[in-house]
């Protein structure tokens, strides 16, 4: 169709009629659903949605899916096909709309319709409202319009107010996705100190926004920095001005939170998510929950108390001081901010550039909206740098940058590898952490030292538990050495976050002879390898006594055996002596009858 024959909608009309009567020639041979997922994606790429023409013409191929398929195959495989090419619900068949349409004719049906509309709920009135907009014969966002206008005159409540979502009217004309990427990366960095990696990320997760429904997962965007004044409020105010439906809050109660995500399907931004998220249980599990499309909570409603199900399932973005919960930071995109320096200059975020990022959003709404198709079925190939969750969360984002082309794929797996480095342990659990120190323990604490890999010791296949602390309290950057209410980790205390793992301690010989308890190397291989821990995933261990000896041996003879201490004992070089465990038990044991780890 030429670009003059997409503005005639007569044109139109017989490039409709062109697919109906491709449906109906097909039906008999294959059942016909190939030819009307083709002429849905036709018409998505080549009818305009000026004057409704896109929708009109998606209703004439639905009703031609129905009349000449849906006898064969049934309604529900239509409408699947349907929701994945347009991202919508199908309407109603042309015979219903004429009919619903001549129950509203003249002003005081309209009148009374809106009226009733307004009476319905956000949830009742969403799923009515495009079909009532084709019996009205008006666009979707007038009688948006006028239905807001109806509840705020009939609203009684008198507490808080009405939540304002209205949707985004898209972009009259087609945009290329690459552009409109380039524009909201440079238009995040004009009002937020940022470097490419986490502009291009928020840029591209504010676009998939207006695509999620897309998608499986879909991952938080967490702003965090470590004081204040770094700039968050300032970019989730930047965010609001580029996705669709955006609902910022200051707190939230889990209650409102899964009521508002199942009547409106907002995107959320959270701000000082720190006062209230860390010791509100169900609302981190709320929030967890809707990082999936399946994603709900089940309450209890009515005076019948009967069993409902809450969608949890929108975009979420979480602006804090700290670190969230670690559950809540696995499943996000994080996005660490600094205060500027004087020398960095950026713009106020005022009047003029919300209407600079309301044009974004609307061109972000039409792309997403022409490409729906491709988004659904897109497959990026996971990046070997991420683990399965941080693959998972950047799936649809490289979805997207995948489909808008250009320089954007390799951006957004740049991105993706820059943060990911950045993230690098704190996005690890405890147990993991755990694993990853003490590999790097048993392997002679490794680091690069001018260009090459060196070793304190050698590597050693056994050692006991008072030396596995000792060695771990002295690890820098870590809370080994202040594990529970400023003092170190203990023997018993390791022991039980190696349990999960079945990683028990028991006998072993030293090569002193002292037989205390202790681990073996190869009781960890499986722990290892399961958890992806390399040997140098550790930050070096701090020397406290002052002398760094490349390759000295931790496991020699000793003449005595120390009591551990409650204490590191910072002046006492590692591997002179043989640590006993808190109560030890030493005997004089055969080597084959040592405890198997």
């Amino acid at each position: 169709m030429t670009a003059d024959a997409r503005l005639d909608a007569q044109s139109i009309e017989r490039y409709i009629a062109q697919w109906q009567g491709r449906i109906a020639a097909s039906a008999g041979d294959d059942g016909g659903l190939d030819a009307f997922r083709q002429a849905l994606a036709a018409i998505r790429r080549d009818v305009p949605l000026e004057r409704g023409l896109r929708d009109h013409a998606a209703a004439k191929i639905w009703d031609a899916g129905v009349r000449h398929v849906g006898d064969l195959v049934g309604r529900d495989p239509l409408a699947s096909i349907y929701m994945a090419v347009m991202s919508e619900p199908p309407p109603d068949t042309d015979d219903e709309l004429d009919q619903a349409a001549l129950a509203v004719e003249g002003r005081h049906e309209v009148r009374v319709e809106i009226e009733r509309l307004a009476k319905l709920s956000l949830v009742e009135y969403d799923r009515e409202r495009e079909a009532a907009a084709g019996r009205l014969r008006c666009r979707v966002g007038t009688l948006d319009a006028q239905v807001k206008t109806a509840r705020a005159d009939g609203d009684q409540k008198g507490q808080g107010r009405p939540l304002d979502l209205p949707e985004i009217a898209p972009w009259p004309h087609a945009v290329d996705g690459a552009e409109l990427l380039d524009a909201a990366s440079a238009a995040i960095k004009r009002f937020v100190v940022l470097d490419d990696a986490a502009a291009d990320a928020v840029a591209i997760w504010c676009v998939a926004t207006h695509t999620f429904q897309s998608f499986e997962v879909f991952p938080r965007l967490a702003l965090l920095s470590a004081t204040l004044r770094c700039g968050k409020t300032t970019l989730r105010d930047v965010v609001a001005g580029l996705v669709p439906k955006p609902l910022p809050a200051d707190n939230i109660m889990a209650a409102a939170l899964f009521r508002t995500v199942e009547i409106a399907r907002p995107t959320l931004l959270l701000d000082e998510a720190d006062t209230y998220l860390p010791s509100n249980e169900d609302l981190r599990g709320i929030i967890n929950s809707g990082h999936r499309r399946n994603g709900c909570v089940i309450r209890c409603v009515g005076d019948g108390h009967e069993p409902r199900r809450f969608s949890t399932w929108a975009p979420v973005l979480l602006a804090q001081i700290g670190k969230p919960p670690a559950t809540v930071y696995d499943r996000s995109i994080v996005i660490e901010l600094r205060r500027k320096k004087l020398s960095e200059k950026v713009e106020r975020f005022r009047g003029e550039a919300r209407q600079d990022l309301q044009v974004l959003a609307q061109k972000a709404a039409r792309w997403t909206h022409d490409c729906a198709a491709e988004f659904v079925q897109a497959k990026p190939v996971p990046l070997d740098d991420l683990d399965d969750r941080a693959n998972d969360n950047w799936h649809s984002l490289l979805a997207v940058a995948d489909t808008a082309g250009g320089p954007w794929p390799q951006r957004a797996r740049n991105a993706a590898r820059a943060l990911a480095e950045r993230v690098g342990h704190d996005a690890a659990s405890t147990g993991e952490m755990l694993l990853a120190d003490i590999r790097w323990v048993f392997d002679g604490k490794p680091e690069q030292c001018d260009g090459r890999l060196v070793t304190e010791y050698d590597p050693v296949d056994k050692m006991a538990s008072a030396d596995l602390v000792d060695h771990l309290v002295k690890i820098e950057g870590r809370h080994w050495a202040e594990w529970k209410a400023g003092k170190p980790i203990t023997q018993n205390a390791l022991a039980r976050l190696l349990k999960p793992f079945k990683v028990t301690p028991g006998t072993i010989r030293l090569d002193s002879g002292h037989t205390p308890k202790g681990y073996k190397r190869e009781a960890f291989e499986d722990a290892f390898e399961r958890y992806r821990v390399s040997s140098i995933a550790t930050p070096p261990q701090a020397n406290n006594d002052g002398r760094f000896l490349t390759r000295q041996s931790t496991i020699v003879a000793a003449d005595v055996a120390v009591q551990k201490s409650q204490k590191p004992n910072n002046d006492r070089r590692c591997g002179d002596v043989a640590v006993a465990d808190d109560d030890p038990i030493e005997a004089d044991i055969p080597a084959e009858e040592e405890t198997t780890l």
